[in-house]
């Protein structure tokens, strides 16, 4: 079933559970981007013509969708994860 108002596909849990592994790896200060780090990608993504703002929320590309130049990740979190890296190469 599709929400109305978007006609968005609902997410698998796979999608689900990789996206919330990102979002507690932030919480890690040992997996956690140095701050300037943080501010060089964050940077990157803010003026890349594949980011995609849904919801509120910026995703590189489709959410939970995987392409050859977007991973569906929501970049607050992937920006902040130390060893995670921009899949077109921006950045890592």
């Amino acid at each position: 079933m599709s929400c109305e108002s978007c006609k968005c596909q609902p997410i698998k849990i796979r999608d689900a559970a990789k996206a919330a592994r990102k979002i507690v790896g932030t919480l890690d200060p040992d997996n956690r981007e140095t701050p300037e780090g943080i501010e060089h990608r964050a940077t990157l993504c803010r003026e890349c013509p594949s980011k995609v703002r849904k919801h509120g929320i910026d995703w590189c590309g489709k959410p939970f969708t995987k392409t050859d130049d977007t991973c569906g990740c929501v970049v607050w979190a992937k920006i902040r994860v130390r060893g995670e890296a921009c899949p077109q190469g921006k950045w890592s």
